[in-house]
């Protein structure tokens, strides 16, 4: 939604009293709302918890990209697990939601800042999603689709479907179209503006993730059964399939594609119930590189990638880790002689973080910009936790 008081698309329609607002208005009118918040944020730091256990590790490297990373804040901020943390592309804003169904945004300045808790879903925040513009999508499992801002009070719209939500996705190059995938086999495109489907695609397996290219000419979506389809946007014309598993091996059926993120324009990463993230051409669709380490067999483990497209980064099932690895290994592997090489198209060269035992991470998103030069990471876990690793120089 690009930020052009002209464009009725970009205006805010309250759903209660049918005010119409501008994107900057409603800024401007929030901006003394912000700072409420702000102040009313104590100067001392929000305590970790002694059970937490934080610890960092390293394998395959010869010298981690974050020398020194710690906890810089958590906050008890949901009841139940929380599933899903996203953070926006200007560095400004985080969200996460979680079992209670809450949406809740913060700001990143210093630690994590509540700025809004957002009720609306009745059940299971699975997914979120920020525009490049700050509009935020969550999707759920009772079937809703609800699209907010940092700056409004509530919800902007909703949408919905006749079944679960399990992700949803703004087109980057116009976030006034989003896409949503549902248990009931089916993945929809939405007009924000009318608010009504103008596109849908119906598989035999249910769509589990998706993901558009930045420039916005392609989409990749996955499923339960392991099948990737790609189409070329904004027409959607069907360009390939493949499964995305083990190559010359008898295919599995507990492969779910978990999470799809693009590298740029030319590449894209998929990750399976496998315990695999893929990184494939999108020129042939080949795999160029797996990455290895962390467990995924049955949980929906999103994929977060830095803005510099250097870094990708997951949770690691039941084990309370956050896996980062280096894109392009090569540069980072810490080998010596022949003992010491190493396959190009798989890497082990990783490093993260852990909470110990009694705290599983369900979700991790990279924040604030994060590159191989400055880390910042959102963290939800089991216990309805939100927290902030950063590195230290």
């Amino acid at each position: 939604m690009n930020k052009n008081d002209t464009d009725p698309v970009l205006q805010i329609k309250d759903l209660d009293n049918g005010t119409v607002m501008s994107i900057e208005e409603l800024e401007r009118s929030n901006n003394e709302f912000t700072n409420r918040m702000r102040s009313k944020s104590t100067s001392k730091k929000n305590l970790i918890p002694e059970e937490l256990q934080f610890t960092t590790f390293n394998n395959q490297e010869k010298d981690p990209f974050f020398k020194r990373t710690a906890i810089a804040d958590y906050l008890p901020a949901h009841k139940g697990n929380v599933w899903c943390v996203a953070g926006s592309s200007d560095g400004k804003y985080s969200a996460s939601g979680g079992e209670d169904g809450q949406v809740i945004i913060y700001t990143n300045d210093g630690g994590l800042t509540q700025l809004r808790a957002f009720k609306g879903h009745t059940s299971d925040v699975v997914m979120l999603e920020f525009s490049n513009d700050n509009f935020l999508l969550s999707c759920s499992l009772d079937s809703t689709v609800r699209l907010w801002h940092p700056t409004a009070e509530k919800e902007l719209a909703i949408f919905q479907h006749e079944d679960a939500v399990t992700a949803v996705s703004f087109l980057p190059t116009d976030s006034s179209i989003i896409l949503a995938a549902t248990l009931g086999n089916t993945v929809f495109v939405w007009s924000v503006r009318e608010n009504e489907v103008i596109h849908r695609i119906t598989f035999v397996s249910p769509p589990t993730a998706a993901g558009f290219s930045p420039d916005g000419n392609y989409v990749a979506i996955g499923c339960l059964n392991g099948f990737v389809f790609v189409y070329t946007m904004p027409e959607f014309r069907y360009v390939t399939q493949f499964i995305a598993g083990p190559r010359g091996k008898k295919q599995t059926s507990n492969e779910k594609v978990t999470s799809i993120q693009f590298l740029g324009n030319e590449q894209f990463l998929i990750a399976t119930n496998d315990s695999r993230i893929r990184l494939y051409a999108l020129e042939n669709f080949s795999v160029v590189r797996k990455f290895l380490g962390h467990e995924s067999k049955e949980a929906q483990l999103r994929l977060s990638v830095s803005s510099d497209n250097q870094l990708l980064m997951t949770p690691s099932e039941n084990t309370s880790e956050v896996f980062i690895w280096p894109v392009d290994h090569s540069k980072y592997f810490k080998g010596s002689g022949l003992f010491g090489s190493f396959l190009k198209d798989r890497s082990k060269t990783y490093e993260g973080f852990k909470y110990g035992k009694k705290y599983l991470i369900n979700a991790a998103a990279f924040i604030q910009k994060s590159s191989i030069q400055h880390l910042a990471v959102i963290v939800g876990d089991n216990r309805g936790g939100v927290s902030k690793v950063i590195s230290i120089q």
